[in-house]
């Protein structure tokens, strides 16, 4: 007897270390293109990710309908920690209002996990605009009504509610012109077609210290490390404020312990110096957060953002 219950012991223990997680590779969905600043941001994580818990994890990038395709593959997925997600506030919180339909619920269908970049757009200008500042931008607007216009990567993005709530909280007329991505508003706005533009920092700046562009302000609520010299728009719009980020999901009924586990080694890599300034070069700020932290940001900008993308008209059906 005393040789079976040690036996069913050493079983036991064996079994135990078979159903550690993680036993093998970890997918990590990233519903965006490849080779922009976010896909970078992704394979920096991953490969970090991988190396604390000694499985590789393996990026794929599935791109489309602002991240809602590559999340609902996520949603879908076995609740086992081998499939993850790369989810941004425009996947989670602003495409559950925009989209007429969508295929998930961020919020019943997916497990938080952790926060892993914030950033802040940037308020630009053609080279060739007389205006220097916000408040020349303001008073540009409003001596010319009708003729101002802003760019974005289209109807929803960051950059059209950005530059729709600043219009509307500066009380001037300026006209949305969706493109197809940020890239070609970029180029139209560096034409003069447009008139200003919400846009991240890692294609703005260099166009900006190229002398194509003019940058006016950020858009979070304090100045940016990266660019000090800046000021916000709130400096001379109180309580404007428009922040992007990024963060780990993975699907609903996730284990607790699996969820703990990669909350954690997220919060460690975040303080790295390594990833602090890897991301930093992509325009980003590395940051980590509690799954419930996670969960009440998300539950907070949905109804901080309802009212905007409803006077907006933005819809996707």
């Amino acid at each position: 007897m005393a040789f079976a219950m040690a036996a069913m012991g050493v079983l036991a223990a064996g079994n135990l270390h078979a159903q550690a997680w993680p036993s093998k590779p970890v997918r990590l969905i990233v519903p965006f293109p490849p080779g922009g600043p976010t896909d970078t941001l992704a394979r920096q994580l991953a490969k970090q990710l991988g190396d604390v818990v000694s499985q590789p994890v393996l990026v794929e990038n599935v791109a489309g309908a602002n991240g809602a395709i590559g999340m609902a593959q996520v949603a879908k997925a076995k609740p086992d920690g081998y499939t993850l997600g790369l989810g941004s506030n425009g996947s989670q919180v602003v495409n559950p209002l925009l989209y007429t339909s969508l295929s998930y619920s961020p919020a019943t269908d997916m497990t938080p996990i952790s926060m892993v970049a914030e950033y802040v757009n940037v308020l630009v200008v053609n080279e060739g605009l007389p205006v220097h500042n916000v408040a020349e931008l303001i008073r540009y607007a409003k001596a010319n009504p009708g003729k101002v216009n802003y760019g974005s990567a289209g109807n929803g993005s960051s950059n059209h509610l950005g530059g729709f709530n600043f219009a509307r909280m500066a009380g001037v007329q300026a006209t949305h012109v969706p493109y197809r991505g940020s890239a070609p508003a970029l180029v139209d706005l560096m034409a003069g077609n447009t008139t200003f533009m919400f846009d991240v920092m890692a294609t703005s700046l260099p166009q900006v210290r190229a002398g194509k562009l003019r940058a006016l302000a950020t858009s979070g609520t304090t100045r940016s490390a990266q660019v000090p010299e800046l000021g916000t728009i709130a400096e001379s719009l109180p309580g404007f404020s428009s922040v992007g980020w990024f963060a780990l999901f993975g699907p609903a009924g996730l284990p607790d312990d699996i969820v703990r586990q990669l909350s954690g080694v997220v919060g460690r890599i975040a303080q790295t110096p390594e990833i602090v300034a890897a991301f930093s070069k992509q325009g980003f700020d590395a940051v980590s957060s509690t799954p419930e932290q996670l969960r009440q940001r998300m539950a907070d900008e949905s109804k901080a953002l309802k009212p905007i993308i409803k006077a907006s008209g933005a819809k996707v059906d």
